[in-house]
C-alpha cells in the first residue's frame, strides 16, 4: 500500500470518529441527529467510494505494469539470445579475413612470377561464397535490428562487397573451366577485391559483433 494511501485511510477514519462522536452527542439530545448530518454522511460514503475506485484502480495498474515489466523480460531474452548468436559468428569472419589475407600474399607472389595457381582461384571463390552465406546467415539477419548505426553501415557495405564478390567468383570458376590462362587477370582481380575492400569489413564487423555480444551479456 502507498504512503499516500494510508494517510487517506487516517484522515477518513478521524473523520468518521469526529462525525460518529458529534451523532452520538446528538442522539442523546432533542431532535433528528440523521437530518442533521445528512449531508455529512452521503458526503463521507461518496469518498468511502472514491477510495474503493482508486484502490481498484491502483491494483490495475500495479497488474499492468507487472505485465509490462514481464513483457520487457522476455523482449530482452529474445533479444540476448540474438545477440549471442550473432557475437557467435564473430570469429567466422576473423577467419575468413584471415584467409583473405594469406591468399593475398600468394598471389601478390605469383603476380610477381607471372603466374597462378588453379587451387588458389578455387580457394578465392570459396571464400567469397562462404562470407557470402555467413553475411546472409539467420543468425545475423535475425539480430539485424539490434545493430546500431554505425554497425548497420558496415553491415550494408560489407553486404555490397560481398555481392561484388560474389559475381567476381562465379565468373573466376567459369573462365577456370573454360580457359584458365585467360582467367588469371580475373582471379588477381578478385583476391584483390576480397583483400582491399572485403577484409577490412570483416574484421569491423567482427568487432562490431563482440561489441554487440558484450552489451547484451
Amino acid at each position: 500500500m502507498e504512503r499516500s494511501d494510508v494517510w487517506f485511510i487516517a484522515v477518513v477514519a478521524a473523520t468518521l470518529g469526529f462525525v460518529a462522536g458529534l451523532a452520538w452527542t446528538d442522539f442523546r439530545s432533542d431532535g433528528n441527529p440523521l437530518e442533521a448530518y445528512q449531508t455529512l454522511i452521503v458526503g463521507l460514503a461518496a469518498v468511502a467510494a472514491a477510495y474503493a475506485t482508486i484502490n481498484a484502480m491502483n491494483r490495475t495498474d500495479d497488474k499492468a505494469q507487472k505485465r509490462h515489466e514481464d513483457l520487457v523480460r522476455l523482449t530482452l531474452r529474445a533479444d540476448k539470445i540474438a545477440a549471442d548468436r550473432a557475437a557467435y559468428t564473430a570469429p567466422l569472419f576473423r577467419g575468413l579475413a584471415e584467409t583473405i589475407a594469406a591468399l593475398n600474399r600468394e598471389f601478390s607472389r605469383d603476380r610477381i612470377m607471372g603466374s597462378t595457381h588453379v587451387d588458389g582461384a578455387h580457394r578465392a571463390a570459396a571464400v567469397a561464397a562462404t562470407l557470402g552465406l555467413l553475411v546472409n546467415s539467420h543468425a545475423i539477419s535475425n539480430s539485424n535490428r539490434l545493430f546500431g548505426a554505425r554497425m548497420s553501415a558496415d553491415y550494408e557495405a560489407l553486404l555490397h562487397c560481398m555481392e561484388t564478390g560474389n559475381e567476381k567468383g562465379e565468373d573466376v570458376l567459369k573462365r577456370l573451366n573454360n580457359d584458365f590462362n585467360s582467367s588469371v587477370p580475373y582471379v588477381l582481380d578478385l583476391v584483390g577485391q576480397l583483400n582491399t575492400d572485403v577484409r577490412p569489413r570483416s574484421l569491423a564487423f567482427a568487432s562490431h559483433l563482440d561489441d554487440l555480444g558484450k552489451a547484451y551479456a
